[in-house]
């Protein structure tokens, strides 16, 4: 992503703020998703089946709160870069 960000940045900077909210919802669920493994990591090393299970539940009840903001963020970066290739075209 931060090679993502800085292309964006050099060649698109029309795209910069759609880029990094895109960039930060994608680190927001890769923090989620660590943290979750983490904790199922641990619980796991000491065979500790139910803080298994309640790793799994945060997983699957908190996952669409990560989810959601990245697809909408990648939704409206799709838009915006859409809407500046045809402007670009026009000219």
């Amino acid at each position: 992503m931060d090679k993502i960000k800085l292309l964006s940045k050099l060649y698109f900077p029309e795209l910069h703020s759609e880029v990094n909210e895109t960039w930060v919802a994608h680190l927001n669920s890769h923090v989620f998703i660590m943290q979750i493994s983490n904790r199922f990591r641990a619980a796991s090393n000491i065979a500790d089946v139910n803080a298994q299970q309640a790793a799994l539940k945060e997983f699957s009840d908190g996952w669409i709160a990560h989810y959601l903001p990245t697809q909408q963020a990648l939704k409206a970066l799709e838009i915006k870069a859409s809407d500046l290739m045809a402007t670009i075209n026009s000219i």
